[in-house]
């Protein structure tokens, strides 16, 4: 049964994903989610894994991290990273060896914290959206329409969501929403 519910809606083509997948059921999924007013930007937060949505249209993710949980030597391998932008272990300041510092690398790339491509490491994005929530900022207008769809529950609050995106950017407002998603099965 349709209802009435304030929907953030993807650029998904509904016509050409049927069109792509004609033999297949096409299912519409409402995700839960929250948009976060942060005063000079605006963030929006699914509420199944809990991350921030960074592009809606690939389902691409940001995972929150705890700075806490990180000892003071990969505090500041990362923060070397994120001035350097790519990277190899020549170029971090530290006293470890070139061997432990490898090691922590591998670590964090396990954690992903760190990415490698092309032989050079790169501060992933759950590191940067520590440092910079602005750069994860959105601008989807969610509407209210009349909207029929399978709920997904949600595995975290909006209280959760709204502590952990406090720790590193002031919360002012937000407001409960639904993401409309599209699925050929």
């Amino acid at each position: 049964m349709a209802e009435e519910l304030l929907v953030v809606k993807s650029n998904q083509d509904l016509d050409k994903l049927k069109m792509q997948n004609i033999s297949k059921e096409i299912v519409t999924y409402l995700i839960p989610a929250v948009i976060v007013d942060c005063g000079e930007f605006e963030l929006l937060a699914e509420l199944v894994r809990g991350g921030i949505v960074v592009d809606i249209d690939t389902s691409r993710i940001v995972d929150f991290i705890s700075l806490e949980e990180l000892s003071m030597n990969e505090l500041n391998v990362l923060e070397q990273g994120m001035m350097l932008g790519k990277f190899t272990a020549n170029d971090i300041k530290t006293e470890l060896n070139y061997f432990r510092l490898e090691a922590m690398f591998l670590d964090l790339i396990k954690r992903e914290l760190l990415t490698l491509e092309d032989n050079k490491y790169k501060v992933s994005d759950r590191v940067q959206f520590v440092y910079h929530p602005e750069d994860y900022a959105t601008d989807v207008i969610p509407e209210t329409i009349e909207v029929e769809g399978k709920k997904l529950d949600a595995k975290t609050t909006v209280h959760a969501v709204k502590d952990r995106i406090n720790r590193i950017a002031k919360v002012n407002n937000y407001k409960e929403c639904w993401i409309l998603y599209y699925k050929a099965k």
